[in-house]
């Protein structure tokens, strides 16, 4: 039994397409995954098939079941990001739908928590349309694979390692079609040219007087060839009309990202701490601790969600602003800080000039970071919602 159809539609941002759809249809078993890149579109067409975001004037989209979005973003709890997510989860869970539509559910989730959802959505007795990007979710909870590439949207049947396998064999298949359509497209493109140049030297007859031309007839003779040769010119770039064209596979850039100010600091100690210990309305977050990160040095740290590590974090930066007696951080060292819930850029400006209230550089090397990073000049110049 279908719970949800759709019919086949484009999606436009303003003037630029972001996607277009074939025609789908889930039933109340469908596991599916959605995968694409950053800005392809998948929580726009999640919250298209929730009725969130008004549909194009084509586009058709019947449900026949109850249905429960699990937001990407969410509004911050008096808790800690895992412990937020959780919450998220748990109401969304209770409402037991025919069709949960779940956007990157495990973000800020510590391990035992993500195989806890793990086992609920397993479990769980409706269909599901989850954004991941952890192939061993898709592996363990996906029947069918929906991705987002190149403004399309394919289908694809199996858990995520199959849907690898057959993604591979899709893009050798197309490689070799673009290679024979090349060769094609030269061979009858050169041998097109090559009977216009016949055809132009046909009727060059300057070497003959006109008196042999009455005599041998080498006019006409020469304006069939000419014809003739233009014939079957005509006939080959019929056939390369009727080529059918294939575009070459795009791939993507490999990124780059060169910490040049890190070769200043190299092997000297960036932050130490000594019998540091803190405690937050009487209940300690972490024990007396000593330790030290010197440059170049790459750290993880871990824990159960609500144990302290983003209140870690921010007491390096609190230490770098304001002296903290058992915490020292390098003189003239910076801290960049990205935050779990995104609350240090400004919703009011865009990519560009978010970058531009924080950085001394050019907006012309600005630019350029972020093309380099796979944004296109509508990303980072429009104004979107963080």
């Amino acid at each position: 039994m279908y719970i949800l159809e759709t019919n086949s539609f484009k999606y436009y941002l303003g003037e630029r397409l972001l996607f277009k759809l074939p025609a789908l249809k889930l039933h109340t078993k469908s596991r599916i995954g959605l995968i694409g890149l950053n800005g392809s579109g998948k929580t726009t067409l999640l919250e298209l098939l929730a009725g969130i975001r008004p549909i194009p004037a084509a586009a058709k989209i019947i449900c026949k079941t109850t249905m429960t979005i699990l937001p990407q973003l969410k509004e911050r709890l008096s808790k800690s990001g895992g412990e937020t997510t959780q919450a998220y989860i748990l109401q969304a869970l209770k409402q037991q739908s025919g069709l949960l539509l779940a956007d990157e559910p495990t973000n800020n989730l510590d391990m035992d928590h993500l195989l806890w959802l793990e086992k609920e959505l397993r479990h769980y007795s409706g269909a599901l349309i989850l954004v991941f990007h952890d192939r061993d979710f898709l592996d363990a909870l996906c029947n069918e694979i929906w991705a987002l590439d190149d403004k399309q949207l394919q289908i694809y049947q199996g858990n995520y390692s199959n849907y690898q396998q057959q993604k591979i064999i899709s893009e050798k298949t197309h490689d070799q079609a673009y290679r024979k359509y090349i060769m094609q497209k030269t061979h009858l493109e050169t041998a097109f040219s090559a009977k216009q140049q016949q055809a132009q030297k046909a009727v060059k007859t300057t070497k003959i007087s006109l008196s042999e031309a009455r005599i041998t007839g080498a006019k006409p003779y020469f304006a069939k060839k000419q014809k003739k040769l233009q014939q079957t010119g005509q006939s080959l770039l019929t056939r390369l009309d009727k080529l059918k064209q294939i575009e070459k596979r795009q791939s993507l850039p490999i990124i780059k990202m060169n910490l040049l100010s890190s070769k200043l600091w190299q092997g000297q100690i960036l932050v130490r701490a000594h019998n540091w210990s803190y405690i937050i309305d009487k209940k300690p977050l972490w024990q007396t601790a000593s330790f030290s990160v010197k440059s170049g040095d790459k750290l993880a740290i871990i824990g159960p969600n609500g144990c302290g590590k983003t209140t870690l974090l921010k007491q390096f930066l609190k230490a770098h602003n304001k002296h903290l007696p058992n915490v020292q951080i390098a003189g003239g060292a910076k801290i960049g800080y990205f935050s779990q819930d995104i609350d240090i850029l400004d919703p009011d400006k865009n990519l560009l000039r978010n970058l531009q209230s924080t950085s001394s550089q050019s907006e012309a090397l600005l630019r350029t970071v972020l093309i380099r990073l796979r944004f296109k000049r509508e990303d980072f110049l429009n104004q979107y919602s963080f």
